[in-house]
């Protein structure tokens, strides 16, 4: 029977260079293909990148520096001062609006009220034939002929 045996071990190596042979290429940040070559459906590998060569470009771009917490604490406080501001403008335009609402389904509602009494009216006015506008007309003197 063959047996497996492990040994665990710490083996320096003499130099404190970078030892590219241990980290292998890895995914850089350059794209591999465009967006429209993968909207046409287009496959490819991406591309990559020594190791050593991607980390010093990630710590460096795109202008990204790190900074301690409380170095922009002014410009924070601007934010969330401006954060509140529009909360507060977001809270009354609200208001607003359901004030709005309320007002139009009143006006609804007084508009069916003014539909359903001309309708009425229209029909009542129809059945007399125009009889009381000839009398009204007749009683103040007015001529049916004109």
């Amino acid at each position: 029977k063959a047996v497996v045996s492990t040994q665990s071990g710490h083996y320096g190596r003499e130099s404190k260079a970078f030892a590219d042979d241990l980290y292998p290429n890895t995914v850089g940040l350059n794209a591999a293909m465009t967006a429209d070559e993968f909207a046409e459906g287009k496959n490819s590998e991406p591309l990559l990148a020594p190791f050593l060569e991607l980390q010093q470009a990630t710590s460096t771009s795109k202008g990204f520096t790190a900074t301690e917490k409380g170095d922009n604490s002014e410009e924070v406080a601007a934010l969330r001062k401006e954060v509140a501001d529009l909360k507060k403008t977001v809270t009354e335009r609200d208001a607003t609006i359901s004030s709005l609402k309320a007002d139009i389904s009143q006006l609804q509602g007084k508009v069916e009220t003014l539909e359903s009494e001309n309708g009425r009216l229209t029909a009542a006015a129809a059945e007399t034939n125009g009889e009381d506008e000839i009398a009204e007309l007749q009683k103040n003197g007015v001529d049916q002929a004109e």
